[in-house]
């Protein structure tokens, strides 16, 4: 069949306009040609089109499958039988045809659009939201009114089954095109509030509510997002205001209530509660009691109700007794609690996933594994392919109890990484820190920088990360290129202490005072007060006077506290010194620094300190390990560590000495020793005993201690002329060599093990715990130990109580010159 150019134009131009008369018209003076007609494939795709913008479906649909034979790598008939079967209710045919159509062309948005109506209808959730995203991929395309109002259903529908990615991009594409209203703009700021990124969604709706058009709904999620970030004064009276307009609404009123306690408003709350109990139905007024009381962590309250009448607040509680078990368990750590209300949960409303990760997370925070792994058992391998957190948490199972190889593999199953939602990245990042690989480790860190980031997560580790691969000026860089930097204090702090660990000279720290987007002001001006006076080189004399064993272990990166411990020792406790010999014990590599700078100061000091390695103390035959017997997200042991049990032994063989007191590197000591010293002890050890915390339960179950009597190894005093020491040494050394058990602590677990039932308890002033999260040090220390890490000396210290020890550094400073004590401090910031 031969057919002219005019025709062509003709039925181009009516299929395109969708002209359905002219289309009638157009076949009735040109009969569609049968199957025995020659005509090219393009004619056919002419004719077909016309035939189905007339309306003759069966037509089309006989010559658009003889298309799909002639060209079936070519999309537009497969989608345009998709669209035939749609018409006649075929849904099942339609997802056939549009799917073909996506596969040959998947840049093609129609194909997709059809296939979101088609999945909507049969509401399938997880085809739905591959094919919105498919949407959102494809080539862009303009809207009309209908196109838009499916498009909303669609986003809508998604975001009521509590998926924010997909639909995100769907209210993007509207909102682009002009087709917006105040669900669709609270929705997608929604997103950024799922994402932690509430300054974005700040952005989106306050000007939408300064200028009166945003809904309730929208003023709620405005609400919410200046109560993560701390503006509750600007979220109480939108709270307010919307509830006096929705007096019956539980969802805003338990909003309010919450941003009241916040605030330590009580009466009123107790306004708003009284309130509540006239305008409220019973169920919906016992939901938010029991709201409330989880606000309060009234858990006692809680557990009693919930036991004594198991159905209080009928269905509308679930949601409250849900986050009532989340706050239990992920806030308030009351685990206990968070057990009951799972357990009731459970019982009353059946298990669902987001119970599951609860009962995990509870599991990883106790240490208990063996829970934790029955826990990820029951997962089929469905939910896990469905649910990314799931993905993380058995990533991090495999991470926390040491199955590295097997951790590798689960963490392919989150990639790419790029995409995981940034709540999701710091388990990531301690995993590389973990295997040593700082380089991955800085580019994850990297990827958590906005204005919602938390630095309590990830903040201290990142900087390790930017520290291991000397990328602080592109980090800077990074931080300073994110819009609202004033708004975002963790950002303000981490770029503070990349910021301060580049300082070399007075110059570059003149530089970072100046700056005016400085953070963490407390702690900061004590490091710098210090770091000033020793790059100023002040000089100020100090001297110190010098019959029992003192002695340090240390090593290259804890050569400078050991220093400063020694410094503040002599200072003191000069009576102690003018009667003990006092060693200092480093490893081989040490040993040249420790000669240098070491003389310098121990001649200032006026104290002969001896000087030992690790080969005067060491078997040939000696193994010692240096990693935890934990996941600690990159650290390691320093083998200088396991020097203080080997030169106690090597102290009681010389048989010089009464007593023999050994001081870790991370302390200051600021009060007397005499009591410590001149006591008689009835146990050949003092030593004070650790606070309890899952890890430390974990390594008494491993080893078979004695639970409450496990002790901290910091601060030691060994009675070298009591009877049984040398057993109990030899008991320490022999755990060190064959205990079947990882020790988690090593030489402190070893010492445990070496010394169980024959310690005597050391007061708490001779070993005076500090944290970095937490309380002052107390007049009364003697010794103040700095636990875990960050250090004080760090940049990442996040407290004044660092001013003891950089006081101490100072005093070090003015001993050895600037120079010396600025290269050592460096030394002790390596990572």
């Amino acid at each position: 069949m031969n057919v002219g150019l005019d025709f062509k134009a003709r039925a181009h131009d009516i299929a395109s306009r969708s002209d359905v008369k002219a289309a009638v018209v157009f076949l009735r003076e040109n009969p569609a040609p049968d199957a025995s007609s020659r005509v090219d494939a393009h004619e056919l795709r002419l004719w077909a089109d016309v035939a189905f913008t007339a309306g003759s479906l069966k037509d089309a649909t006989r010559i658009y499958s003889r298309l799909t034979t002639a060209q079936p790598d070519f999309f537009w008939p497969y989608f345009q039988l998709g669209r035939i079967s749609l018409q006649i209710a075929n849904v099942k045919d339609a997802v056939r045809m549009f799917s073909r159509a996506v596969a040959i062309d998947p840049k093609f948005a129609w194909s997709w659009f059809e296939l979101c109506r088609c999945y909507h209808r049969q509401q399938d959730v997880a085809k739905l939201k591959e094919a919105a995203a498919g949407f959102a991929a494809a080539d862009a395309v303009a809207l009309n009114q209908h196109h838009a109002d499916a498009l909303t259903a669609i986003a809508h529908y998604l975001f009521e089954q509590h998926h924010r990615e997909e639909p995100y991009r769907i209210y993007k594409i509207l909102l682009e095109q002009g087709f917006k209203n105040d669900l669709i703009e609270t929705r997608h700021a929604e997103y950024f509030i799922w994402r932690g990124d509430f300054g974005t969604a700040i952005e989106l709706l306050d000007p939408l509510r300064q200028n009166d058009s945003l809904g309730d709904w929208g003023l709620r999620s405005l609400a919410c997002a200046f109560t993560e970030t701390g503006r509750l004064e600007q979220a109480e009276p939108i709270l307010a205001a919307i509830v006096g307009r929705n007096r019956k609404n539980v969802t805003f009123i338990r909003d309010y209530v919450h941003v009241l306690h916040r605030r330590a408003k009580r009466q009123e709350v107790d306004a708003v509660l009284a309130a509540a109990a006239s305008n409220l139905d019973r169920a919906s007024y016992e939901s938010l009691h029991l709201a409330h009381l989880s606000e309060t962590n009234n858990y006692a309250a809680l557990i009693d109700i919930l036991g004594s009448q198991p159905s209080y607040g009928g269905a509308a509680a679930q949601n409250d007794i849900m986050r009532a078990a989340y706050d239990a368990a992920y806030r308030q750590r009351n685990y206990p609690a968070a057990r009951f209300l799972i357990e009731h949960y459970t019982a009353r409303f059946g298990s669902d996933m987001g119970m599951l990760l609860c009962q995990i997370t509870i599991a990883f925070a106790t240490r208990d594994w063996a829970t934790a792994q029955e826990l990820l058992s029951r997962v089929s391998a469905q939910d896990f392919n469905s649910n990314v957190e799931l993905r993380v948490k058995r990533f991090e199972y495999f991470c926390l109890t040491g199955a590295l190889s097997q951790a590798a593999d689960a963490l392919k199953a989150l990639e790419p990484i790029s995409r995981l939602p940034k709540r999701f990245l710091p388990p990531v990042m301690r995993y590389y820190a973990e295997i040593n690989d700082w380089t991955s480790a800085y580019s994850v860190g990297m990827q958590m920088l906005d204005v919602g980031f938390d630095f309590e997560q990830a903040g201290y580790l990142i900087f390790r990360a930017v520290r291991k691969t000397g990328m602080h000026v592109p980090a800077l860089r990074q931080i300073e290129q994110i819009e609202a930097l004033d708004q975002a204090p963790s950002l303000k702090k981490l770029r503070t202490i990349i910021m301060e660990d580049m300082i070399h000279n007075g110059y570059m720290l003149e530089d970072l005072i100046d700056d005016p987007h400085l953070a963490d002001l407390g702690p900061l001006q004590q490091r710098l007060f210090f770091k000033k006076l020793v790059l100023q080189s002040i000089e100020s004399k100090q001297r110190r006077k010098k019959r029992f064993a003192v002695y340090f272990c240390t090593n290259e990166d804890y050569l400078c506290p050991t220093f400063v411990s020694l410094v503040s020792l002599a200072e003191s406790n000069p009576d102690i010194i003018a009667q003990s010999d006092v060693f200092v014990v480093v490893d081989e590599k040490t040993l040249s620094l420790v000669r240098k700078i070491g003389s310098k100061l121990f001649k200032k000091l006026n104290i002969d300190v001896q000087i030992k390695t690790s080969a005067d103390i060491l078997e040939d035959d000696v193994s010692l390990k240096v990693t935890y017997g934990l996941f600690t997200g990159g650290h390691s042991l320093a083998e200088a560590a396991y020097y203080r049990i080997y030169f106690a032994k090597a102290l009681l063989a010389q048989g010089r000495h009464e007593k023999a007191l050994y001081i870790d590197s991370d302390t200051v000591v600021q009060g007397s020793l005499h009591d410590l010293f001149f006591r008689s002890p009835k146990a050949p050890l003092l030593a004070r005993l650790e606070q309890s915390r899952p890890e430390v339960d974990a390594a008494i179950r491993a080893h078979n201690l004695k639970p409450g009597r496990y002790f901290n190894s910091g601060i030691l005093l060994f009675d070298l002329q009591h009877s049984e020491l040398a057993a109990a040494l030899e008991r320490t050394i022999d755990a060190i060599r064959n205990s079947r058990e990882r020790l988690m602590f090593h030489d402190q677990c070893a010492l445990n093990i070496g010394f169980a039932d024959v310690f005597q308890t050391l007061d708490d002033r001779f070993n005076f715990f500090v944290k970095p999260e937490g309380s002052e040090v107390s007049s009364d220390a003697a010794i103040v130990h700095y636990l875990d890490r960050p250090k004080p000396w760090d940049p990442a210290y996040p407290r004044e109580v660092c001013r003891h020890w950089f006081a101490n550094w100072h005093k070090l400073a003015v001993q050895i010159g600037g120079k010396d004590a600025m290269a050592l401090y460096q030394l002790s910031n390596k990572g």
